[in-house]
């Protein structure tokens, strides 16, 4: 039986807590996973939570942004998890602002930009080094994921490959050089219809991302453009 700790983010009633654990599950099929979740938001993150773990997920937020200084309380411990992780090789995956917190730890910029908000069903590329990826290759040059996001990260730190782009922002996949750690903008934890249920509490939560009406961009999330719901299983699949 594989172990893998879900890190959340989430304010302790918001019932995507348990939407977003029940997706991740979901994302790993029948292979013998147990997963467990924590909320980083709730309790304070400890480099002893990945005691007796096997792997690990952060996820994504909805409401918190890594680079807020209110949010210092609980990044900072969670980036001492997230170094024990790296330093110990233990395989990892950030979806979204797990993405963005894997940015920040190794020196990138995080930050709130309209210019590169995505919401919705988007095309992304695999970069040369994405190609030949063990884990990234078979989704092909080309393919579509679900997202949602204002921060992002702004450039590539030294210490990871760039694995996919968009149009819109160039940072949407990297994986860590020689540690088993991968991170994703978009979200591999969600299909459209379940990207939809999310941004819906996420928009009576926190409102809209833009000016856009949320039925417009819950539209955006296009059923059966599914092309990254394999990854998390395949991630399991790489190492275990």
């Amino acid at each position: 039986m594989i172990r893998l700790l879900l890190i959340q983010l989430r304010d302790w009633d918001n019932p995507m807590a348990e939407h977003e654990h029940a997706c991740v599950e979901r994302r790993f099929g029948d292979r013998p996973v147990k997963v467990t979740s924590r909320n980083a938001k709730t309790h304070i993150a400890a480099p002893e939570w990945l005691d007796d773990q096997d792997a690990f997920v952060i996820g994504g937020s909805g409401r918190y942004s890594v680079h807020d200084p209110r949010s210092t309380r609980f990044v900072y411990p969670l980036r001492d998890l997230l170094e024990r992780g790296l330093s110990e090789d233990i395989p990892g995956f950030g979806i979204c602002f797990g993405h963005q917190l894997l940015g920040l730890h190794l020196g990138a910029r995080v930050v709130t930009d309209e210019k590169r908000t995505e919401c919705g069903t988007i095309a992304l590329e695999l970069t040369e080094i994405g190609r030949v990826d063990p884990l990234f290759g078979p989704l092909g040059e080309r393919f579509d994921g679900h997202t949602g996001h204002t921060d992002c990260v702004l450039e590539v730190p030294d210490t990871v490959q760039l694995l996919a782009r968009s149009g819109t922002l160039e940072t949407q996949a990297f994986k860590v050089e020689g540690k088993r750690f991968y991170s994703t903008q978009f979200h591999p934890d969600l299909t459209a219809v379940e990207a939809q249920a999310r941004y819906r509490s996420v928009a009576a939560d926190v409102g809209p991302f833009d000016s856009v009406s949320e039925e417009e961009h819950v539209g955006g999330f296009v059923p059966n453009r599914d092309d990254t719901e394999s990854l998390l299983g395949r991630f399991l699949d790489l190492y275990f």
